[in-house]
């Protein structure tokens, strides 16, 4: 499995459509031939794997080990930006996770908060890395450029209004 982290912008009919599914295989089937296949790219940005470093810095401790996620770790609103969102998938193989629009401002009045220092601080507190590390400044700073875009994109997708997912395979 690849581990790669995606968050979507959805439009309206995207959202009504995945919510309307019955099922996990059904949300998930959904998700990848109507959203993924569609990529736009404008509505959509990669966090690569660092998406589950960022997660442990804006969650903190974390009760499992990659690449087990902890999907209750962490306080609103930072926990809401990979996992602690409404979740659409329940198996263990795929992250759908729901990303309202309240709840995107709220997470993005957070996220502004969050500055280098704060994060590496962040980075560092985990010992043993509870993500794959070959060299810690490297990792970090591949985990900081994805942390940037990450939040500038949430923040552009704030003025939509619109609902965003954040998807992964495990």
């Amino acid at each position: 499995m690849a581990h790669l982290g995606v968050h979507f912008v959805l439009t309206s009919d995207q959202r009504e459509n995945l919510l309307a599914r019955a099922d996990d295989s059904a949300r998930l089937d959904y998700v990848q031939e109507h959203i993924e296949e569609a990529w736009d790219r404008d509505n959509a940005y990669e966090t690569d794997k660092a998406w589950y470093a960022i997660h442990c810095c804006l969650t903190g401790t974390q009760r499992s080990r990659w690449p087990e996620v902890d999907t209750l770790a962490g306080a609103y609103p930072l926990n809401q930006c990979f996992l602690g969102a409404r979740s659409l998938y329940e198996g263990r193989d795929y992250v759908i996770n729901l990303i309202e629009p309240a709840t995107l401002r709220d997470l993005n009045a957070s996220l502004a908060q969050v500055d280098r220092e704060w994060l590496m601080e962040a980075y560092m507190k985990h010992e043993p890395r509870p993500w794959p590390v070959s060299n810690d400044a490297e990792d970090f700073e591949y985990t900081w450029e994805y942390f940037q875009g990450l939040k500038s994109f949430l923040l552009q997708k704030q003025e939509t209004g619109r609902s965003l997912i954040f998807t992964v395979d495990l």
